[in-house]
């Protein structure tokens, strides 16, 4: 075949279509099955031995190389590659033959040229294993998953200087099963490492095989900080400031669950109390017809009962078959109602408050047709059902009084919130809201107190004296579950003060994890972060 063809009155010759193939002379292309089949041969007459550096012109044998290449215009290429054996003309050298290379083509014992080789690599650096070979299918460079991974792991490793701040959390590749720890240099900003799990033992392992950095950034995981203090003991470990603030969070929001009756704007009757019962009975039975709250009483009367005994609460779950955390709501609940966590909504629906004044002018006015009624609150929004509107309308019909709109109580996590943003970005309505329910319950009164005077140390970073006395304060409070928050925070309590003094935080930790998270960890990354990223992400690439 010729090397050069006329196209356009240019001369065309075969180094434009393949550039990377001019060490080498093009005998014949031939297409069959799809793919475009180069037969290639070496320009020189000589080559060197890799040896001793001598050139040899006496060849002892030939053999044809199969190399693929990158796909041309949608076709497979495979080299055929005529290469050459000398013999090696220095009688000293301990190498008696050897072949001729081309290593800018194709490296030693390689079945794909460099160029190809490169395109996988990125294709595997960017995607993994799985959502690459799917890739790498649709551009016409066919590699399996495992050769995708092998690339990647094959490329070398860069020196990255040691961290001196180093951040660690956690991440899910398969939620509630799976999990991997992601390290950070808190200063650049930038991953140091992925492992495979989040253990302690692995992460120290980690930080006894690496320079041990300064100040170890983690959140109250004890995984993390007992794995800081097996593998880098001299390393100042800070509790990361925004956990601390959704931790306690979590108890306002527990403790606003658990004194719900409290704040409702129709509280639940309490139930009678429970009366001596005859016989070998070991507990009453309360004269209620909720199921649900008659078991819920005997199942706090228990509890209770096992507690006064001086049992455990694990031991308390094997006798009640009940699991440790059910056993514990009980244990540290007021009362059954106090221990209940269900949400109750009497009145009208939510859906349909809001159209509640239209209504009840026009039932005044005289319209009681359900079916008018709906096709007026429809064109003005309405997205409920009939049979929302159908109760109103039968209630109305048996002389029922008309409905008045209300304002829906807070919910748990909503006061949650109020409690923990700082007063003055609180409107008028949210400060009256507040108050409102802190008027009808006394402790969440008590914990609306002392959680905002933490969150104020919190902010401003108060973590000497003020953090202690907070500490002393809670002691006296009478809240169980602030109580049990504050005496976690005793017990890691050098991590804690560090955290509300020092301006390290796990801040930029979270940002790479949401990164890997959503499988968008920049690509112009350290390769052997890019390498670690991509194998971990192959574990969930199913399901892409």
């Amino acid at each position: 075949m010729s090397n050069s063809a006329g196209v356009g009155g240019t001369r065309l010759r075969s180094a434009h279509l393949f550039p990377h193939l001019k060490p080498l002379h093009i005998e014949r292309v031939l297409i069959a099955d799809g793919q475009v089949h180069l037969v290639l041969r070496h320009g020189r007459r000589s080559a060197r031995c890799p040896h001793c550096g001598r050139h040899s012109r006496s060849v002892h044998s030939r053999y044809t190389r199969r190399v693929a290449d990158q796909p041309l215009v949608g076709q497979l290429v495979l080299l055929h590659l005529r290469v050459r054996r000398f013999r090696c003309s220095n009688p000293r050298c301990p190498r008696q033959t050897f072949a001729e290379q081309v290593p800018d083509v194709v490296a030693r014992y390689a079945r794909r040229t460099q160029g190809l080789r490169i395109a996988l690599e990125q294709v595997g650096l960017a995607l993994g294993g799985r959502p690459g070979q799917r890739l790498s299918e649709r551009l016409r460079l066919p590699a399996s998953r495992a050769t995708l991974l092998q690339l990647v792991r094959r490329l070398p490793e860069p020196a990255l200087p040691a961290p001196r701040v180093v951040g660690v959390d956690e991440f899910a590749t398969r939620r509630g099963q799976v999990y991997g720890t992601v390290l950070v240099d808190v200063e650049t900003h930038r991953p140091v490492d992925l492992l495979d799990d989040r253990s302690s033992a692995q992460f120290a392992a980690w930080l006894g095989g690496h320079q041990q950095p300064e100040i170890v950034c983690r959140d109250r995981a004890g995984c993390y900080a007992e794995g800081a203090r097996l593998g880098a003991p001299a390393a100042v470990q800070v509790a990361d400031r925004w956990h601390l603030l959704a931790n306690l969070g979590d108890v306002i929001e527990t403790i606003a669950a658990q004194h719900r009756h409290c704040w409702r704007d129709n509280p639940v009757p309490k139930l009678p109390a429970p009366e001596p019962s005859s016989g070998a009975s070991s507990l009453p039975v309360l004269p209620t017809t909720d199921r649900l709250a008659q078991r819920r009483q005997e199942r706090f009367e228990q509890v209770q009962t096992l507690l006064a005994r001086g049992m455990s609460l694990t031991a308390i779950g094997r006798a009640v078959h009940l699991s440790r955390k059910i056993v514990r709501k009980y244990a540290r609940a007021s009362s059954a109602d106090a221990a209940s966590t269900r949400r109750t909504a009497p009145g009208p629906s939510p859906v349909l408050t809001p159209f509640l004044p239209y209504l009840n002018r026009r039932w005044q006015e005289g319209c009681e047709n359900g079916k008018l009624l709906l096709e007026e609150i429809r064109a003005q929004g309405y997205r409920g059902s009939r049979r929302t509107l159908g109760r109103y309308v039968t209630a109305r019909h048996r002389g029922a009084p008309p409905p008045e709109p209300r304002r829906a109580p807070p919910s748990p996590r909503s006061i949650a919130g109020l409690v923990l943003r700082p007063p003055d970005h609180l409107d008028a309505a949210e400060v009256q809201q507040l108050e409102e329910v802190c008027e009808r319950c006394p402790e969440l009164a008590a914990t609306r107190d002392v959680a905002r005077r933490f969150a104020t140390i919190v902010r401003n970073r108060e973590g000497g004296d003020a953090f202690h006395v907070w500490l002393k304060e809670v002691k006296d409070c009478g809240v169980p579950r602030l109580v049990s928050f504050a005496a976690g925070l005793r017990r890691d309590e050098a991590a804690v003060t560090a955290g509300l003094t020092l301006p390290w935080s796990s801040g930029v930790v979270e940002g790479q994890n949401t990164r890997i998270k959503f499988r968008t960890l920049d690509i112009d990354f350290d390769v052997k972060i890019q390498r670690l990223w991509c194998v971990c992400i192959d574990k969930v690439g199913r399901w892409w």
